[in-house]
């Protein structure tokens, strides 16, 4: 049985809330952004190029690592590096890596693989959390030919940006949970990329529930285990309109109001 929700986005979808260490009990009410500003499509800064023809084994992998800047058409252009295999295998969604510096990349000519290894300052994991790190990492790249052209067929799932770029394709959205004693929204913080899709993954996020750190303080009226009826979450005039599970109708009136 679905359960159609219309939630008003300015509640759930406020943007650029730091997120502190206190619960605060008082404040203004401000209106949230507006969802439909830049979310219409997959326009960005960012128009990364595909592969050349008979590009060698190595540009094809630095053509790969750039067109992570550009996630429009959820990273079309990135997958024309990869392999038919392994072109819709990849989820570039499960993790960004934020770099600083220089990264190394190594080839073993034998194997037709790279390793790249990258000085990493920041990571944003598939529910948009966000980690600063200090630490070097390493990715393992392999290739195969396909029709006389290089191609990835085995590449980890994410994206590699500078910070500098991620500043441009990234924006801080929050999401919002009630304290303990259910009077209060309490905004958590996640990273997304600004495009059509980011309404979807706030509330993906929001029914996954809070970052660890909060999750001691706050509580969800969504029962756990609710989950999306359809691909997508739709937004009209600042209203997002979301289709749950059955689940949703375990909530008791006050909590659906």
């Amino acid at each position: 049985m679905k359960f159609l929700a219309r939630i008003a986005i300015a509640a759930f979808l406020a943007a650029n809330l730091v997120a502190c260490a206190q619960i605060p009990h008082s404040s203004a009410v401000n209106d949230g952004p507006n969802m439909n500003n830049g979310l219409a499509s997959d326009y960005l800064y960012y128009s990364p190029s595909g592969p050349a023809d008979y590009a060698t084994a190595a540009e094809v992998v630095n053509g790969f690592l750039n067109a992570g800047t550009g996630p429009q058409n959820d990273y079309a252009v990135a997958r024309q590096f990869l392999s038919k295999g392994f072109s819709a295998k990849w989820n570039p969604g499960s993790q960004t890596l934020v770099q600083t510096g220089r990264p190394l990349l190594t080839q073993d000519v034998a194997h037709s693989s790279f390793k790249l290894t990258s000085n990493l300052v920041t990571i944003v994991d598939a529910d948009g959390e966000m980690r600063k790190v200090k630490e070097a990492k390493t990715l393992s790249f392999h290739l195969v030919q396909e029709a006389g052209q290089w191609r990835i067929d085995k590449a980890p799932d994410l994206t590699l940006l500078i910070k500098p770029v991620f500043d441009v394709i990234f924006q801080g959205y929050s999401i919002y949970f009630l304290d303990k004693p259910e009077q209060h929204l309490v905004p958590d913080v996640r990273w997304f990329p600004s495009r059509a899709s980011t309404g979807t993954k706030m509330i993906a996020a929001l029914l996954e529930g809070p970052s660890a750190w909060l999750a001691p303080a706050v509580t969800s009226a969504i029962p756990a285990g609710t989950k999306l009826n359809t691909a997508s979450v739709t937004i009209d005039q600042g209203l997002a309109t979301v289709d749950l599970s059955s689940k949703a109708l375990k909530t008791s009136y006050s909590q659906k109001a």
